[in-house]
């Protein structure tokens, strides 16, 4: 009678084959491949939204900002003269959000320097009482400047804060 051991064969131990890590190595690409499309919109909104402050302190770490530019009198930005009135006319009668937007979309026209401008910018006239000033430091949005808090003459119930950038000197 023939005895038969179990367990035990001639045959040498399975080697893995190279396509047992296939379904690995594809998910591992297909991760990779979402990372670098999600690092290649980060990159656009970063740049498209300065007005953000996280993505403000990316571009001003990577001198990426231009300087704000001084405009000749002639050529200031295309824009709308708004008095007290009207001022309160146009911006009184939207919501929160929409001042929120309307506001980022502002500032990220002053931060690029009103190269890729939407519309027409708002210039304030009219008289205003000033109720207070402070300088700005490098701590706040400005280096160096000042900024005003004023009360329109004309309406009272119209309060503006604005900035005067400024050299340090």
């Amino acid at each position: 009678m023939k005895t038969v051991e179990l367990g035990r064969s001639n045959r040498r131990p399975r080697q893995q084959s190279e396509n047992d890590n296939l379904f690995g190595w594809t998910v591992f690409i297909l991760l990779m491949c979402g990372f670098a499309v999600a690092c290649w919109i980060g990159t656009f909104y970063v740049f498209t939204h300065p007005e953000e402050p996280f993505n403000y302190q990316i571009l001003a770490k990577l001198k990426r900002l231009d300087p704000p530019k001084r405009f000749e009198l002639t050529a200031a930005p295309i824009g709308e003269f708004l008095s007290p009135d009207k001022l309160l006319t146009k911006f009184g009668a939207m919501t929160a959000g929409q001042l929120d937007d309307e506001s980022k979309q502002l500032l990220r026209s002053y931060l690029r320097n009103y190269d890729h401008q939407a519309g027409k910018i708002p210039y304030v006239t009219g008289k205003f009482t000033v109720l207070d000033s402070y300088s700005m430091d490098p701590n706040k949005f400005l280096d160096s400047g000042v900024a005003v808090l004023a009360q329109s003459a004309d309406v009272p119930t119209i309060y503006i804060e604005h900035l005067f950038p400024a050299a340090p000197e």
